[in-house]
């Protein structure tokens, strides 16, 4: 993948250069290859062979895990998100709903301490700091700009991801998760000849895989028709029950999600 410089284009949603993700200052598919979650499996798996068991070290708190006030953040042309405000714990899943343009994947970025903030507040597990937030919040794309190279294969996408996430997404816990999730790649495959619903599985998988208390997920039903986004969203519902929080940002005015945030 490719790196991005330190600010993102003016007026857009995402930085504007390519992976891995950074810190910027300013801001239907055929059933045999991949299936909805709630076909591919009865029910979320038990506890003791779910991926990301890490989750359960969850201490008992009332309070949310994730908290943020009054964000706002701008970039070249101006602000990008504004009065943003979201809160949730682990095992909710939370949706930022917005058209293009209206700042959903740079609010993505700032809930994970990956955009620089003008104002507001922002904890995470009870750290304030960037780094320590990007920390606990895992983010593989945000889509156009940080993106899975088109030219490498299914396995060097998992390669690649393991050493971005220092080894905490490593090859037998990806590959639980695309049998959690109903997915099932050629590994010479490459990434650019698989469909979007593919695409988009793999890519919470890979997210999911790095076990961290916070999964954000860019656009999770761009490109898809109603029958496959809710399938996608079936996906971070199983992510979600693993014991994380789950923050994606869509399209969808009515997500099937715990709460929804609207950016229109």
């Amino acid at each position: 993948m490719n790196e991005p410089t330190d600010k993102p284009r003016a007026g857009s949603d995402s930085p504007s250069e390519t992976r891995p993700l950074p810190v910027v200052d300013a801001k239907a598919p055929d059933p045999a290859r991949h299936r909805a979650p709630e076909e591919a499996t009865a029910a979320a798996p038990a506890r003791d062979e779910t991926p990301g068991e890490a989750a359960e070290s969850e201490p008992a708190d009332e309070s949310p895990y994730l908290r943020a006030d009054n964000l706002k953040a701008h970039g070249h042309s101006g602000t990008i998100v504004e009065g943003l405000t979201v809160s949730g714990s682990r095992g909710d899943l939370l949706a930022l709903s917005g058209n293009s343009g209206t700042g959903r994947t740079t609010a993505l970025l700032a809930l994970g301490g990956r955009f620089g903030l003008d104002t507001g507040t922002l904890a995470v597990g009870g750290e304030t700091k960037p780094d320590r937030i990007r920390d606990l919040c895992a983010m593989t794309t945000a889509t156009p700009a940080v993106d899975f190279e088109e030219f490498h294969t299914v396995r060097e996408v998992i390669a690649e991801t393991a050493v971005l996430s220092r080894g905490k997404a490593d090859r037998s816990t990806v590959e639980r998760w695309f049998s959690a999730l109903g997915l099932s790649l050629n590994p010479k495959t490459m990434w650019g000849h698989l469909d979007a619903m593919e695409k988009k599985l793999a890519t919470i998988a890979l997210t999911a895989a790095e076990e961290t208390p916070v999964v954000l997920v860019d656009d999770v039903d761009a490109g898809l028709d109603s029958e496959d986004a809710a399938a996608a969203f079936g996906a971070l519902r199983q992510v979600a029950d693993s014991g994380r929080l789950v923050i994606a940002s869509c399209v969808r005015a009515d997500p099937p999600v715990d709460t929804a945030i609207s950016l229109r």
